[in-house]
């Protein structure tokens, strides 16, 4: 028996649209993806087979004990230790207590006889790259080492299913092949919703989501991209078939009218030469005008056809392909730019241990690629760039605006409607603007007035790029890896537009396309130990 099944399942707004509806479908297979394009609703379904959403419409059976890995912490997740995050604080408080000499019962009950918890802990720490300090503040480590320690506890829950809300985020090249091989090790069920290829080619079914509802397909990664691409080959070439016919239908009715328009001056040129009589010239036009009059109908009637099937393949086309999003965040040019140097940092350590000096200058059209492990302190030196922390030495001087873009969209954490939001960051703008703006990067109808806090996470990467496409000047963009929450067609989208972004940017990325399609001119690398000093 299977261990989820769904029956007619849908989930709809607050305003009464429906995200989707009638999904009917059953988990068989031990890994399974979820895709479709930015803002189809993976991670509203993952919540609702997580328990944590209540379904507009439909049932769910499920048979099991389900974890959902999701792929963005929660504020509480920042105020916990190592320790209160993994649910071991009280096992580790009972051990120093019963170290100590105490013999009440409660702290042997709560130890479970886990006599080597702290060097167990410990060494995992140690394996998964992290502070061996079972106290140490989750809000100090970076999102990569975040991200590697919340898999850890949802691999370590062996729940019978696993769902992991896009789980390459923010992991570093070592830390994705550690996931790769937890996933292909589990023993349990896992629903797999990502857009990294690599751990795409680890499902043996594909489950495509879009507002058309939840289509299943049984194969490799190869095989279902193979039939996506012909899929998406022969809705193409209906497309093209059909503007052929409007097109040919036009060259017809223009025949048509040109004919009648003869015909008419024919007539009237036997009207005025009296060679015919007046009741045979009138019975002519009228038959003439009938005849038109039924052309046009069947014209109009075969021009309202192709225009409907067109809309309809159209739809297709948008619904089907996984890597497509309505409209792209593009960056358009400023004016304003400030000529010359744009950062400059000398002799800069990010903490008092830290074992590597920072000498870095960037200009006008400075490309940087920062670099190095997760840990390394990426996140903190935008940060610092950023005003939001201080060198632990050094000299930092920068000399243009910045807009930055953290890995969590903290500025996104809002109530909010993206509208609102829009204008708020670029006061400028007015409504209908805003409206036609937030239309380009997918966000049309009720989607605009959604607090941007329940947007996806693609959807805010948009939003935030369209944020900055609109700042009076160009400024210092820190990039602290957007493409995170980006489809493969979005992460190209995204590549091209800070490819003729006319202002400097600092990127932090972990996606070869990024990197590649971007025109770095600069790369920077932090070793691995500039934080912590260990």
């Amino acid at each position: 028996m299977p261990c989820l099944q769904a029956s007619q399942l849908g989930y709809r707004f607050d305003d009464g649209d429906w995200l989707f509806e009638q999904l009917t479908f059953s988990l068989q297979q031990p890994r399974t993806a979820l895709v479709g394009r930015n803002g189809a609703g993976k991670s509203v379904l993952a919540e609702l087979l997580a328990g944590l959403r209540l379904p507009g419409s439909g049932q769910l059976n499920i048979q099991t004990q389900v974890e959902l890995f999701r792929q963005l912490p929660s504020q509480r997740d920042y105020q916990q230790t190592l320790a209160e995050y993994l649910g071991l604080a009280t096992q580790l408080q009972a051990l120093e207590h019963i170290e100590a000499g105490s013999c009440d019962t409660y702290w042997f009950e709560q130890l479970q006889d886990r006599w080597q918890l702290r060097q167990q802990l410990q060494q995992q720490l140690k394996l998964l790259g992290l502070p061996q300090d079972p106290y140490f503040p989750c809000a100090q480590l970076s999102g990569g080492q975040l991200a590697r320690l919340g898999l850890w506890r949802s691999f370590d829950r062996r729940a019978g299913l696993l769902i992991l809300d896009e789980p390459s985020n923010h992991l570093d090249y070592p830390g994705r092949q550690w996931l790769q091989q937890q996933i292909l090790s589990y023993h349990g069920h896992i629903l797999l919703i990502s857009h990294d290829v690599a751990l795409l080619g680890l499902a043996q079914e594909f489950w495509q989501l879009n507002r058309r509802g939840l289509t299943r397909f049984r194969g490799s990664y190869e095989s279902f991209s193979e039939q996506q691409h012909q899929q998406q080959q022969a809705l193409q070439r209906q497309l093209e078939d059909n503007r052929k016919q409007q097109h040919q239908l036009a060259i017809q009715r223009q025949k048509n009218r040109e004919k009648a328009q003869q015909r008419a001056a024919a007539g009237n040129q036997l009207r005025r030469c009296g060679s015919q009589p007046k009741v045979l010239l009138d019975g002519k036009k009228n038959r003439a005008e009938n005849a038109g009059q039924h052309r046009r109908k069947q014209q109009q009637a075969q021009q309202q056809r192709l225009l409907l099937q067109q809309h309809h393949l159209q739809q297709q086309q948008a619904a089907t392909h996984t890597q497509t999003v309505k409209g792209s965040p593009v960056l358009l040019p400023a004016n304003g730019n400030r000529a010359g140097l744009q950062l400059i940092i000398t002799d800069g350590q990010l903490a008092p241990a830290a074992t590597q000096t920072i000498n870095l200058t960037l200009k006008q059209h400075s490309r940087l690629l920062l670099q190095g492990d997760n840990g390394s302190g990426k996140s903190t030196l935008l940060r610092i760039i950023a005003g939001r922390q201080s060198l632990a030495s050094g000299e930092l001087r920068c000399n243009s605006p910045v807009y930055y873009l953290d890995q969590q969209l903290h500025m996104f954490a809002s109530p909010l409607p993206a509208l609102q939001l829009l204008q708020h960051y670029c006061p400028q703008l007015s409504p209908t603007t805003g409206h036609t703006l937030l239309a380009t990067i997918g966000l049309t109808g009720h989607q605009a007035q959604t607090a941007v806090m329940q947007l996806s996470g693609g959807e805010k990467v948009k939003l935030a790029m369209l944020i900055a496409a609109q700042q009076p000047h160009s400024p210092l963009l820190l990039l602290d890896e957007p493409d995170n929450h980006l489809d493969l067609f979005s992460r190209q989208q995204l590549a091209a537009a800070l490819r003729h972004y006319p202002g400097a940017f600092i990127l932090v990325s972990h996606d070869k396309t990024i990197i590649d399609e971007c025109d770095i001119n600069q790369t920077f690398c932090l070793n691995t130990y500039n934080q912590y000093g260990h």
